[in-house]
């Protein structure tokens, strides 16, 4: 039975420390300072619902593609790669933000329109 704890609790810590969630945690700490109480649960709630809708549309998406799994899991290896030398490498980060700053910046006119932003829960969901 200790055995059994001991290894969910490891298996807890290799969660929070996996790649996929480490990126996620300074976003969720910054929020957590200040701009009301409720904003750090409206921010993991939008995690969870965002997680939910592209796990499952990908899902979707394979299912009715046909695409191998382990396409697209080459792909994620090859994406993660690509990240990790942009950071290494100043001018290919360079080159990366320049043509992909668009996005960065239609994501924060959608948010500077929306009415529900603010620093309540709404703000966090959003």
């Amino acid at each position: 039975m200790y055995v059994l704890i001991l290894f969910s609790f490891l298996a807890g810590i290799a969660t929070v420390l996996s790649p996929c969630v480490i990126p996620v945690l300074p976003a969720l700490l910054s929020v957590s300072g200040g701009k009301g109480r409720l904003r750090p649960i409206g921010t993991v709630i939008g995690l969870v619902i965002s997680f939910i809708f592209f796990t499952l549309a990908l899902t979707a998406i394979v299912k009715a593609t046909g695409v191998s799994p382990n396409v697209l899991r080459y792909i994620a290896v090859a994406m993660i790669a690509f990240f990790g030398l942009s950071m290494l490498f100043p001018k290919l980060g360079d080159w990366f933000a320049k043509y992909t700053s668009g996005f960065a910046e239609a994501g924060q006119r959608v948010q500077e329109k929306s009415k529900l932003a603010g620093s309540g829960f709404w703000g966090g969901l959003s």
